[in-house]
């Protein structure tokens, strides 16, 4: 059986795959939370809900908006700045730390208590809530949480080239570019049409 860092690997990957797929697009989701990933009995994660998603240099991006679930949002989407696609990477170690550790990275009693751990906090380290792992999984959890946009990984392929090295560890072969064959974005397309309307 898998451990449980391997099977969150495996779907982090994929939700970063199809990420990816989006941003080439100049699409960035904005919205990136477990409810909008749908996980079959394969172990087959896929986006959903590009409903609040937007063109990389829309309206959107630009101050004073803010689009999301606050959980789950990037340190820059509530700091008056515009958002791309390293704020879905933020999301992506939110959910890829509570995959791993079945808690949240950020807690929320109040909506401003909240925000104010994401500006400032980082979240506890995964040993300390038992995740057992190789130090790569901590390396990547922490560089996705980083509040500098520029201090996470430079692009979507550094990242899954990361998670790829990541899920070798645990002999899982990871191949980028799958996305749009396994259909992991939902209603992208879609959305994409639309755009280009």
């Amino acid at each position: 059986a898998w451990s449980p860092w391997t099977r969150a690997t495996l779907l982090a990957f994929q939700i970063m795959d199809a990420l990816e797929y989006a941003h080439r697009s100049h699409i960035v989701h904005r919205d990136v939370k477990p409810e909008n990933v749908l996980v079959t009995d394969g172990d087959v994660a896929k986006i959903l809900d590009f409903g609040i998603a937007k063109l990389a240099d829309s309206e959107l991006t630009r101050p004073g908006t803010f689009v999301g679930s606050p959980r789950y949002l990037a340190p820059e989407s509530f700091r008056g700045g515009g958002v791309d696609y390293r704020a879905d990477q933020f999301s992506l170690g939110t959910v890829f730390f509570e995959m791993l550790t079945g808690v949240p990275a950020f807690k929320f009693e109040d909506f401003y208590a909240g925000v104010h751990r994401i500006l400032s906090e980082v979240p506890p380290p995964l040993a300390s809530l038992g995740v057992v792992g190789p130090p790569l999984l901590q390396e990547i959890v922490s560089r996705l949480h980083q509040k500098d946009p520029d201090r996470r990984y430079c692009d979507e392929m550094a990242l899954l080239a990361a998670l790829s090295e990541l899920g070798a560890l645990a002999g899982l072969n990871l191949q980028v570019g799958v996305a749009q064959e396994l259909g992991l974005l939902a209603d992208l397309f879609g959305l994409a049409e639309q755009v280009d309307e």
